[in-house]
């Protein structure tokens, strides 16, 4: 499990991540309550930034951080967006079931981003057209596309990226992304090891302190911290 909190400019580009991983058996509630804890420092130091959530469309993931944000006062209203990758494999999915020919389903695949990046109604429109290409369907086709329908209609909301690109804030998931490459994949699924639960864990941890860019400070905390007595011993031959 991973998850990031990440600091961006006006434009949405982030300046800083920190990135948090967890084992399956942890679950969700310690690298939830790192985020947390690093968003209310980031509210401390800076009461007017805009808190926004990304994710893709798993209610598990809207759960557990809806739940997480009602812990920090300072926290209001907040924008939320399905990431916009995760939009875009889906409206292919759409374009291949409305449109046998390649060239009008690329044509039409070009409008479709070019309205999601200036248009704010641009997700209502796209619901419209794939309504009306449901009752145009056989019986089959206009099942699969009923599926993708649904997920649009509950999703769209979360699909305003023009509104999200003017509060500077990101409309992908990018830096989860990263993470899930940086703090798992390169470092503990690496051929012939093999992780204890307990060694998994710290692993993990340290990845994540060391991803941050954030080694240095952890490292003079827990000095301060942790002490061994080290004692010298003489033996005579």
């Amino acid at each position: 499990m991973v998850a990031t909190v990440t600091i961006t400019d006006a434009a949405g580009d982030g300046l800083v991540t920190r990135k948090y991983a967890a084992t399956a058996g942890e679950g969700w509630d310690e690298i939830v309550k790192r985020a947390t804890a690093d968003v209310q420092a980031a509210l401390r130091s800076t009461p007017d930034l805009v808190v926004g959530v990304v994710q893709d469309g798993a209610h598990e993931l809207w759960n557990v951080t809806r739940a997480a944000l009602t812990t920090i006062p300072d926290v209001g209203p907040y924008p939320e967006a399905v990431d916009r990758y995760h939009l875009t494999e889906r409206l292919g999915k759409v374009l291949r079931i409305i449109y046998a020919d390649p060239t009008e389903r690329q044509k039409e695949h070009a409008r479709w981003q070019t309205l999601l990046d200036t248009e704010a109604g641009a997700i209502d429109e796209i619901e419209k057209i794939v309504l009306h290409a449901h009752g145009t369907l056989g019986t089959e086709a206009s099942a699969d596309l009923w599926e993708h329908l649904v997920y649009l209609r509950s999703n769209k909301d979360r699909m305003r990226y023009v509104e999200l690109r003017k509060r500077g804030l990101p409309i992908g998931s990018g830096a989860t992304e990263s993470g899930c490459n940086t703090l798992l994949n390169l470092r503990v699924k690496r051929n012939a090891e093999h992780w204890s639960e307990e060694g998994l864990r710290g692993v993990l941890v340290l990845r994540g302190i060391h991803r941050s860019e954030r080694f240095d400070s952890f490292w003079k905390y827990f000095t301060r911290r942790y002490h061994s007595k080290v004692i010298k011993l003489s033996i005579a031959a």
